[in-house]
This record gives structure tokens, sequence and C-alpha cells, in this order.
């Protein structure tokens, strides 16, 4: 009792000590590692191996397989592809003196291998602000053995914004003093939304968490994951919160946290109508723990917290094919997905089926396990003579014309016609139309027939023009030729 009393009077003042002295760059310097300056922050926009500062100049480019661009006028970061990996030289991978939008496309690597002082793959100077945005993801690692280590670093008075469809992974190398996956201000917030996925690791040093802020908060359908590292002596979170306790907001989404002293370091409630899971160990429980309808308080008791709230109505069902019928029950698999996260089965929804056996529209019923609420979704089942036979109608129900008069009147069974123009009429157009719409209508071209709605035909004076169609059965075999021959008066 007296240890974990002990640990709670000192971690503040290790947590706040560490994070000011390491953001802005004061951590007592050993005579064989000093802090390099960091690219400077009044150059040109650069993108090599020591490290990225965007400022002063639109502009794009490729680089090591990927592209990236920068807005200068709307401080927008776009990284597509890219793999960046930074050595011995730089502190910081990617350093943002500035308001900075972060549009993620494809799949992209920051990682910062400085072992030194203090470092971080992303900083953000004091007062300036990050938004991580887009559908593509972003793999953030640290690597050092120095005082201290982030995946993502910002100095106090800035805040970070994850939303859209990113993907954040962020891991924080193993240190001396303090280690954390996503570092926000003390008086600043971390804010995830939409339908983003999160994911903050520590690494192993004295002070661990996944993530560190004043306030952190996941809003609509966001996924966030913080797992504080093997830290002795002064403690592992999955989330630290210098604002104090109920700094954890949850207005949606899902939140799992874990570390090897606590899941938070500040305790925070369960909001009514919440589901949770905890356990006194760093672990999922085999079955949740518990879920409940009231209100619950998560606090150093906890090793493990799992918090959900998203209604499974925001998610789509992708179309179910026809299934054959036989006599038996259908039970084909779906998938259900929100935004660009594909939701698992069992885990995240459980399946059940009503009128899925004889010939007609079965319902399928989808309902959360995780997520609140159900949805349903619909399959046809099919005669099997339905499923294999295919139209050979290769005819057409008729032929309209812009000008001139059919010699002999349009009937299915007749395939060559002659059609006769006044000598004023230069051009006619011809619209065949198929008796079977999945059919296919084809001119002849040379020696090729290509798809066609329509075919306008210019002919000379006293001259004559063939033109050859076709219809194509939707069995892809039965095919029936028509001609027409244009002749123009003289």
């Amino acid at each position: 009792m007296r240890k974990r009393t002990i640990k709670r009077k000192i971690l503040p003042f290790v947590i706040s000590f560490v994070m000011v002295f390491s953001l802005f760059g004061f951590m007592p310097m050993t005579a064989s590692a000093a802090a390099p300056a960091g690219p400077d922050p009044t150059s040109t926009w650069s993108f090599v191996g020591s490290g990225i500062t965007p400022i002063g100049t639109s502009g794009s480019g490729i680089y090591n397989g990927g592209t990236w661009s920068w807005d200068d006028d709307k401080r927008i970061l776009t990284l597509s592809n890219i793999n960046l990996t930074t050595d011995n030289s730089v502190s910081r991978s990617l350093y943002l003196p500035i308001n900075t939008t972060l549009r993620l496309k494809g799949d992209n690597t920051i990682k910062n291998t400085y072992v030194g002082v203090s470092i971080d793959s992303i900083y953000v100077i004091r007062g300036y602000n990050l938004t991580i945005t887009g559908d593509g993801s972003l793999n953030v690692t640290t690597v050092t053995d120095g005082n201290c280590g982030w995946g993502i670093g910002i100095s106090d008075q800035s805040d970070i914004v994850i939303t859209d469809s990113a993907i954040v992974t962020s891991v924080a190398g193993n240190a001396i003093n303090s280690s954390c996956g996503i570092a926000a201000g003390f008086s600043n917030s971390l804010t995830i939304g939409g339908n983003a996925t999160v994911t903050a690791t520590g690494g192993e040093s004295s002070a661990s968490t996944g993530i560190g802020a004043g306030t952190v908060i996941v809003n609509d359908a966001a996924y966030l994951t913080a797992i504080g590292g093997d830290s002795p002596p002064y403690g592992s979170f999955g989330i630290s919160t210098s604002g104090g306790s109920e700094k954890v907001i949850i207005n949606g989404g899902i939140v799992t946290l874990m570390g090897n002293d606590w899941a938070s370091y500040n305790p925070f409630t369960v909001p009514n109508g919440y589901k949770y899971w905890v356990n006194t160990n760093k672990s999922a429980p085999g079955t949740p723990a518990t879920i409940s309808d009231g209100t619950y308080t998560i606090d150093n008791t906890h090793k493990y917290a799992k918090i959900a709230n998203i209604d499974i109505s925001k998610a789509s069902v992708a179309k179910i094919s026809d299934q054959i019928f036989d006599g038996k029950a259908k039970t084909p698999a779906v998938k259900v997905t929100i935004g660009t996260r594909t939701l698992e089965p069992d885990t995240d929804y459980t399946v059940s089926y009503e009128n899925n056996t004889n010939v007609g529209k079965a319902t399928v019923k989808i309902t959360g396990n995780i997520y609140n609420g159900a949805i349903n979704a619909s399959f046809n089942i099919i005669p099997k003579d339905q499923s294999i036979t295919k139209s050979n109608n290769a005819k057409l129900k008729a032929i309209k014309i812009s000008k001139g008069k059919f010699t002999k009147k349009f009937s299915a069974t007749r395939y060559s016609y002659t059609l006769k123009l006044k000598k004023s009429a230069a051009k006619v157009k011809r619209t065949p139309i198929k008796a079977d719409s999945k059919a296919k209508l084809q001119i002849k071209s040379g020696k090729k027939w290509k798809s066609v709605k329509s075919k306008t035909v210019s002919v000379k004076k006293g001259k004559s023009k063939t033109v050859t169609f076709r219809v194509v059965a939707e069995d892809g075999k039965t095919i029936k030729t028509y001609k027409i021959k244009v002749k123009r008066a003289k």
C-alpha cells in the first residue's frame, strides 16, 4: 500500500519534469551525445534523409518510392506511400514549426533512429497544432536509448486531432526517463474522431505511457488503443492525463487501455449506457468481465479497460450474392464495414438468418457484440434453373431511322434491309433496338466488331453504303446478323 502511495506522489512530478524539459530540449546532455538543432525552420521545403521541415514554399515530389506535396497556403502536407527513416544526425524526423494538416494516402512510415538526449519521429513546436486526416495509414517508430523518446511529440499549448479514416500507429522506443507513443502538452488535448484508428505504445523506461496529454477525447466511430510499456520504477499507463480526473472523455468509439500499473493514471467515469470490460491484469478477459448499463469508474485497480459506444447502424453491409435453392438453409457470410474498417464477425457482431431455406428473399440480422444495436440485410434464394439459364434472344425488336424509308417493313425474322434516302439527305442515323436488354449490339468495323448504340452514315448522291450490325445474346453463343443498305437518290 505504501509503495502505491509513494508512486502516486512522485509520478506527477516525474512526468511533468520529463515532458517539459524534454519537449523544450532542456534535458541534460551526456558528453557523448549532443542534441542537434534539427532542420532550419526558416528554410524552404526539404525532404531528405536527415529530416523534413515544410515551410515557406509549396511543392511536390517523389521520395523513396512514394510521393509528397506541400500546400503552403493551406498548410497541408500530403504523404502517399512515403518511407522516411532518419539516422543519428537529427533528433526529429518530421519537424513542424507551424500549424499543419498531415493528409495520408496509401501506407506511410516515419522512423527515427537517433540515439541521444530526446527524440521524436514527428514534432510540433509550442503553440502550434497538428491535424492528421485522410484514408491512408502512418506507422511511426522511434528507436532510442537516450533520456526520452516519443513517437509523436507536441509541446505545451498545442493540440492533436486525428480524424477521417486515418490509421495511425505510434511506437516509442526504450528510453532512460520517459517513453510515450503520443505526447501532447499538459494543458492541451488529443482528439480522435471520424473512423480513425489510433494505436499508441510506450517503450521501456522509468515512466511509460501510450498517450500523455492534458485531455483525451474520443468521438464518433473512432478506435483508440493505448498501451504502456515496462517501466520500473515510476509506472506504466495506457493513458496519463495531466489535467486530472475525468479528463478521458469518450463520446463514442471504442477505447482500449493497458498498463503494467494502471490502464489510466487518473480515474474517469464510463458514461451511462456504455459497454465496458475491465481486468486487474494487463490483458483482455477471455469473456467480457463486466458489461453494464450503469456508470462505472476506471481507476487504479484496473490494468486493462475497454469502453465501447458505437451503434452498428453506422455500418454498411456489402451486397450478398444470390443463393441457389437446394432445400437447405442458406447462411452466406456477410461483410460489414464502418468507413474503411472491416468489422470482425463473432467479435464485433453476431449474425442470424430468417426465411433462408425456400425460394424468395431471406433476411440477415446483424447484432452488435462490442457495438450497440442491430441492422438487417437481405439476399435472394433463386430456383436452380434460373441460376443457370441465360437468354438466347439475339433479335432486334425495331430499327429507328432519322430519315428515309425502308423498302420492306421491319420484322424480327428479317435480317436484310434497304433504306432509301432523298438526294437532299446526306446523312442518316440508325438506332437498332434489341429485343433483350441483356444482349449486346455490335457493328462491324473492318474485321472487328465494336459495341455501339447507334450509327450515323454519310452517303454521296447516287451512291449506296451497307452497314452490318449483329446482336449477341446473353448466352454469348447465339448471334444474329443484320445488314442495312443505304441508297441515296441522284
